[in-house]
């Protein structure tokens, strides 16, 4: 019951990304190493490396929240552990003392109805820092799903997976959604969270839940994006994020 995965500090985003464990069950995490920087930087490039960078940026920040992950460092007093959403403290600042090294990150184990995907919003598909970045983890409850299933088969656009989905009966136990470049630092929008959680999903629900999140955010201008353009990008983006985590806990089940 408490199975949980261990990353050390030092891995590497290409070890990451080449993980079919990671890829099957942490899809989120998967999601963000797949387009951070290039194959070469993710040779090298290490995740205790972007998270201790503390950048509102990381790539790996949003899918390690949503995964409620927690980090474990040590130093000439002991070792602690702490949630990383207590880790970030500013832009550039951390928890971690002058005298202690990062050592590794703890997540629970995803229960069997749970998937997790990462939307990374930039003017390019590769070599960019995201304008926005967004996770969601949902644990979903397929009463009904055959609408919504025919319409993946089919490939449908987004819109008539929308349909579908209204047209379907899912429901979520559980979701947690985490944005990047919208705060100071990376941030769980909970207030968002409690909009979905334990309800039918649809398309209403969706919209409000990024209603709320685009309201908790604190985004700011800056070259790469407005804080109003942000503001957007949240409102709408929690409806995709579900639907890329529906058709990955649907394909699971066969």
């Amino acid at each position: 019951e408490d199975q949980r995965l261990k990353i050390g500090a030092l891995t590497t985003h290409r070890q990451l990304e080449r993980s079919e464990l990671i890829r099957e069950r942490f899809g989120a995490l998967a999601d963000a190493v797949q387009n951070l920087g290039s194959v070469q930087n993710r040779n090298v490039a290490t995740i205790g490396g972007n998270i201790c960078n503390a950048a509102p940026s990381a790539d790996t920040a949003p899918p390690l929240l949503v995964h409620e992950a927690e980090v474990t460092m040590e130093g000439p007093k002991g070792r602690r552990s702490m949630a990383l959403e207590e880790f970030f403290l500013g832009p550039g600042k951390t928890a971690l003392g002058p005298e202690e090294v990062l050592l590794e990150f703890s997540l629970p184990w995803p229960s069997d109805g749970a998937a997790s995907a990462y939307w990374k919003h930039s003017r390019r598909q590769a070599m960019d820092l995201p304008i926005l970045g967004v996770a969601m983890y949902l644990e979903a409850e397929l009463k009904e799903a055959g609408p919504l299933g025919e319409a993946f088969a089919q490939g449908a656009p987004l819109e008539e997976l929308l349909e579908a989905l209204d047209r379907s009966e899912i429901y979520c136990k559980e979701v947690r959604l985490a944005l990047g470049v919208a705060a100071p630092t990376p941030m769980r929008a909970k207030g968002a969270e409690a909009v979905l959680k334990g309800k039918r999903l649809s398309t209403e629900g969706l919209l409000e839940m990024g209603q709320v999140a685009s309201e908790e955010a604190q985004p700011r201008d800056t070259v790469r994006g407005a804080a109003w353009y942000r503001r957007e990008m949240i409102r709408v983006l929690p409806k995709r994020l579900a639907l890329f985590c529906l058709k990955r806990i649907m394909g699971r089940k066969g």
